[in-house]
């Protein structure tokens, strides 16, 4: 399974993939998990897709913030 680090590499992995008629089902996002800038007093964050709804409450607790979401699986 390919795990990119970055979106640069991701970008790349998928272009070549798709250039040799290949599926992308061997790409996995887990380690595209940082959370990139949150910025509590406008409410506002930017994630990469990898990362779990859990670890980003646990960021948002910290702020004493929450996304109002509660799906039965958020890791």
């Amino acid at each position: 399974m390919i795990q990119p680090l970055t979106v640069t590499e991701l970008s790349h992995l998928l272009r070549s993939q798709v250039n040799a008629g290949a599926g992308t089902q061997s790409i996995s996002l887990v380690r595209l998990n940082r959370l990139l800038r949150h910025t509590p007093h406008d409410m506002t964050a930017k994630v990469e897709c990898g990362m779990t709804l859990a670890d980003f409450q646990s960021h948002l607790r910290n702020a004493n913030q929450w996304l109002p979401l509660d799906p039965p699986n958020p890791d």
